[in-house]
């Protein structure tokens, strides 16, 4: 879970000591409630992932969950 890492030091959030899922746990608390740090990591994930809403608006549920590998 590097990811959560460099969203940690992103968001100046200690990672001292805590475990990936105790990360995670914090980052999706964090969302409960529109504050700095939500609206920061809002940013980092539209940034991230911004290129694929378009396949995502006109795709199909299916489509999203199980895309085609082959």
């Amino acid at each position: 879970m590097k990811r959560n890492g460099a969203i940690f030091k992103k968001l100046k959030l200690s990672q001292d000591g805590i475990t990936a899922y105790e990360m995670h746990g914090i980052l999706v608390q964090a969302c409960g409630t529109q504050n700095k740090t939500s609206k920061q990591l809002d940013k980092i994930l539209k940034d991230r992932f911004e290129e694929y809403r378009g396949d995502i608006k006109h795709g199909t549920k299916s489509q999203i969950l199980l895309p085609d590998t082959g």
